[in-house]
């Protein structure tokens, strides 16, 4: 009699011989390839797992450094949707890092083509069967009230890569544009940023007329500048987050950021981002551009993009001019002054 094969949740080697002979029978012998076949996926599977987590770890720190965990939305990637699975980033935690997709203010630390960026890799992890007990013993904690929702561990950054820790220093540049020239200003905190941009909308809101503005402002820093702005269409701003490493940034008189803005409709204010270098702001700019390469393939004759950041935007914005349409987009470099220090939270009262 042979032995049954065992089920790909046991992992477990038959044995290769039977009571009645020294050899094992085919049948037994097929089972033992297979069972090391489920193994062999097993341990793949776990490694895809982990290295998608990886990567996904190493585009979160290039907004936010010091984060170390991150809560993501499986509820369209068990079971997969038709359209296949589809993973949301919730929030990043670490350091004095909260970003939450709830409460995101337009230009902070995640921008839409970034926030995808991160999802696709956390996606990507779902191949293969991931299922709920697969993620449970990668240690991808779901929460008690909502088994949707996952807390995960973020892996210690790649040899190479941006290593988060107290010798970096982030800053939020703001720009608040009502038509007139302005400046971008540096602010050691989210919520001085803010609390500095609500005084300035404090000081616009009695001289505009718009009847859906409420005849005072709130109180709350965040609550005067959400209700400000989501009237008032003629003004806008953006806020950044920037990371300089903190032994040059106490010592630079200036530093020098690259502003990108990126606009896909006349109609609106489009997206606007900030960039460590020109380079980097390029690069960011080819990742959005390939993904919409199709909006000019057929009048370029190059079906791919070329594999060159600035080749490839150069040879994108060429196209779609000549196309007529309303995508365009403006880079220029902004001096920003120092030294950089952390300040102080203001208080209530302030």
């Amino acid at each position: 009699m042979t032995t049954p094969p065992t089920e790909p949740s046991d992992r477990k080697h038959p044995d290769m011989t039977s009571p009645d002979t020294a050899t094992p029978t085919p049948d037994q012998v097929l089972t033992a390839l297979t069972n090391q076949a489920w193994q062999a996926a097993d341990q793949a599977r776990r490694e895809h797992l982990q290295r998608c987590l990886a990567l996904a770890a190493h585009r979160i720190r290039e907004h936010f450094p010091a984060a170390s965990r991150i809560a993501a939305d499986f509820s369209h990637a068990i079971p997969h949707s038709s359209r296949g699975p589809r993973v949301s980033l919730v929030s990043v935690h670490g350091g004095r890092t909260t970003w939450h997709r709830e409460s995101d203010v337009p230009g902070i630390g995640l921008t839409r083509h970034a926030r995808e960026r991160i999802e696709s890799a956390l996606t990507d992890a779902m191949r293969f069967g991931v299922d709920h007990q697969v993620l449970n013993e990668a240690g991808w904690r779901h929460r008690p009230y909502d088994f949707s929702v996952r807390d995960i561990d973020l892996p210690p950054a790649a040899p190479g890569a941006t290593a988060p820790g107290p010798e970096w220093v982030t800053v939020w540049a703001l720009k608040f544009d009502d038509g007139s020239p302005s400046d971008v200003v540096l602010h050691g905190s989210c919520k001085a940023a803010i609390h500095g941009l609500a005084i300035e909308v404090r000081e616009r809101w009695a001289g505009r007329s718009d009847p859906d503005l409420p005849a005072t402002p709130p109180d709350d820093d965040q609550d005067a500048v959400d209700a400000f702005f989501g009237v008032v269409k003629d003004e806008w701003y953006w806020l950044h987050a920037v990371t300089i490493p903190a032994a040059v940034a106490a010592t630079l008189t200036h530093v020098t950021v690259w502003v990108l803005h990126h606009d896909t409709d006349a109609r609106t204010t489009g997206e606007v981002t900030v960039h460590g270098s020109e380079e980097k702001a390029v690069t960011h700019l080819a990742g959005i551009i390939r993904e919409t390469w199709d909006r000019v393939a057929d009048d370029a004759h190059v079906p791919e993009p070329p594999e060159d950041d600035k080749e490839a935007v150069e040879l994108y914005f060429k196209i779609r001019r000549r196309q007529e349409g309303d995508e365009s987009y403006t880079l220029h470099d902004v001096e920003l002054p120092g030294p950089f220090t952390a300040v102080s939270e203001p208080s209530a009262a302030a």
